[in-house]
C-alpha cells in the first residue's frame, strides 16, 4: 500500500483523510435519506417500524449489499465512487419512497436497510479509530 501511496503522491495522510471523508458522505448520505423515509412515512413511522417482515428484508438487504462490497470491491468500490452515483442514489431513494408510499412495508424496510448500514459504519469507525488508512489490498486512488 505504501509503494501505492508513494506513487500517486498522497502519501499515508492523504489517504487517511480521503478515507474518512468517504466515510462522512456516506453517513451523511444515508442519514438523510434515512430522515427523508421517515419523514415520507409521517405518522405510521412507529408502527410499521415493528414490522418483522420489513425488518427482516431491510436488515437482509443491507447486509447482502455489504457483502457484495466485501466480495468485489474493486469493481463495486470504483463505481459508487462516482459522485453521479452515491448521491444520485440517496435522492433516488427518496424519490422513490415517494413513489411506493402506499407501500408502507417497503418505507419500513428501507429505514432498517439504512439503520443497519448506519450501525455497520459506526462500528467499522469505531474499530478503526484514529487509523483511517485502507485496508490490505486496497488502492489509494479510492
Amino acid at each position: 500500500m505504501a509503494a501505492a501511496c508513494h506513487e500517486t503522491g498522497l502519501g499515508l495522510m492523504g489517504v487517511g483523510r480521503r478515507v474518512a471523508r468517504a466515510r462522512a458522505r456516506d453517513g451523511t448520505l444515508a442519514v438523510l435519506a434515512l430522515l427523508g423515509l421517515v419523514g415520507i412515512l409521517g405518522s405510521e413511522a412507529g408502527r410499521r417500524l415493528r414490522d418483522p417482515v420489513a425488518a427482516l428484508g431491510g436488515v437482509g438487504t443491507a447486509l447482502a449489499v455489504e457483502w457484495a462490497f466485501l466480495r468485489y470491491p474493486d469493481r463495486l468500490l470504483s463505481l459508487w465512487e462516482r459522485p453521479l452515483v452515491n448521491r444520485g442514489s440517496a435522492v433516488a431513494l427518496v424519490a422513490g419512497a415517494f413513489a411506493v408510499r402506499r407501500y408502507p412495508r417497503m418505507l419500513a424496510a428501507g429505514i432498517w436497510g439504512l439503520a443497519t448500514y448506519l450501525v455497520l459504519l459506526a462500528r467499522v469507525v469505531l474499530r478503526d479509530g484514529g487509523d483511517q488508512s485502507l485496508p490490505e489490498g486496497r488502492d489509494a486512488d479510492r
